[in-house]
């Protein structure tokens, strides 16, 4: 029993032969994916197309982007059955990014069986399909014929609840997981999430009654403003919870109720430290500066929690109020530097690097920066101040002074930027870029030698003239 041996009745042709040897090596490495490649090609070739689909089907377990094994799939049930022949096709236009096609073959392989499952299974696909090219209202046409079917599906519920969700439309996942329940839907997980939206919608007391999350019921009791109670269930459930992040929010927010604001950031940061970068820790934060008069550091959170969800022109608009209350902060400077240019507004960026540039004269990428924009419009002096002040505390900057060099020989300025070079050769220790440099060194010399020759000719010229 070999691999070899295999190999060599395939080639002579001795097909059965080539299967029984493959068959005992395939009992030994059962998730060889080319001996299961050559069992249902041989199968194939022997006229087994059954087993073949059975070898190749056990390939894309281990494998369910071989695109190659959806082919022979097709082409095995293409006149046999058309469910599968459909199913498999659309699998491999779904790996090839081609999801319209997807789903035009899924509702075929749908129209081509009358088995629940598979047309639940099916439906499903074309559902998940249609929410990934934000197609919501077909995604829920989908659902809703998957529960015409099966009245008890608990995970087509889910997803037309977590669908409206997506869409902010809190009663109508409300109304789909109160029906979920009246048929029968007998599961923890859905009743937490119906509970979870009755609390965004405000209906606290029923969120108690089908919740068994004792964070949740807490939350609940605080936007009721039954404080005593809240904290009793804190003490209560404490210890179990201590890891969790969102029970520091709840103790936050107990105290934040009862103004005790330096308690309130105490939780505050524990929350942050199990939370890393949740834009509640600075709508917290905000809220709790907001009370405490500080405008200043009520915009900066407002900012970054915008920023954290992903809306950067709220988050810029926040940042700029807050440099009106104070234009000193290089964080917010910086800050709003970074967000302009990101969002394609350089000019309006490069005010504030130029801020930044004053208010700290040392900030080599604010300089950097403003002599980028200045050479790019082609005020190649403007660009030269910015990098002489980057020379101030960096004299040995190579790349500055090549840079530096370069703007002078636009401006003409041969001896300045000869300056430059034989500076940056000082401190240089790239000799291959060395060279370049002693050679544009050359040129310009000679260009300049061979302009002063110019200039001679036409002193000379102009005096003939004269005469």
């Amino acid at each position: 029993m070999s691999i070899q041996l295999a190999e060599q009745y395939e080639e002579n042709e001795q097909y059965e032969l080539a299967l029984e040897e493959y068959k005992k090596l395939h009992e030994k490495m059962p998730k060889d994916l080319g001996i299961l490649e050559r069992l249902g090609h041989l199968c194939l070739m022997t006229g087994d197309k059954e087993s073949a689909a059975e070898y190749y089907s056990k390939i894309l377990e281990f494998d369910a982007t071989n695109t190659m094994v959806y082919e022979q799939l097709c082409d095995i049930y293409y006149s046999t059955d058309k469910f599968k022949y459909y199913t498999y096709r659309g699998n491999m236009k779904n790996l090839e990014h081609q999801y319209d096609y997807a789903i035009s073959d899924y509702k075929k392989a749908v129209a081509s069986t009358d088995k629940e499952e598979e047309i639940i299974l099916t439906r499903f696909a074309i559902a998940g399909l249609y929410e990934l090219l934000k197609n919501d209202n077909k995604a829920i046409d989908e659902y809703l014929k998957i529960l015409d079917h099966d009245k008890k599906n608990e995970a087509a519920y889910v997803k037309l609840a977590n669908i409206y969700l997506r869409q902010n439309i809190i009663t109508a996942g409300i109304s789909t997981l109160e029906q979920a329940m009246k048929n029968g839907v007998d599961n923890r997980g859905v009743q937490e999430i119906l509970a979870q939206l009755y609390l965004k919608n405000g209906d606290y007391k029923k969120a108690i009654e089908i919740s068994q999350n004792e964070l949740l019921k807490i939350k609940c009791y605080l936007e009721m403003n039954e404080l005593k109670t809240a904290i009793a269930l804190i003490e209560e459930v404490e210890k179990k919870y201590e890891k969790e992040p969102q029970l520091y929010i709840l103790k936050a927010q107990v105290e934040f109720m009862q103004e005790n604001y330096d308690k309130a950031f105490e939780y505050i940061e524990k929350y942050n430290q199990l939370e890393k970068n949740s834009p509640l820790y600075y709508q917290m934060k905000a809220l709790i500066y907001e009370n405490k008069n500080d405008e200043f550091n009520e915009q900066v959170c407002w900012a970054k929690y915008h920023l954290l969800r992903g809306e950067k022109d709220i988050a810029i608009n926040e940042f700029l109020q807050a440099h009106r209350i104070n234009p000193e902060d290089i964080n917010v400077v910086t800050s709003l530097a970074l967000l302009l240019e990101e969002n394609n507004d350089r000019n309006h960026a490069m005010e504030f690097y130029e801020k930044l540039s004053k208010l700290d004269p040392r900030d080599k990428s604010a300089l950097l920066k403003l002599a980028d924009f200045r050479e790019s419009i082609g005020d190649y002096r403007m660009a030269v101040e910015y990098l002489e002040k980057l020379l101030k505390f960096d004299g040995k900057n190579t790349e500055c002074l090549k840079r530096m060099a370069k703007a002078y020989e636009k401006m003409k300025n041969f001896p300045a930027a000869c300056e430059c070079y034989n500076e940056f050769l000082k401190y240089s220790h790239d000799l291959a870029e060395n060279e370049v440099i002693k050679a544009k060194l050359a040129k310009i010399n000679g260009l300049d030698s061979e302009e002063s020759a110019e200039g001679w000719l036409d002193k000379i010229m102009s005096l003939f003239a004269k005469k």
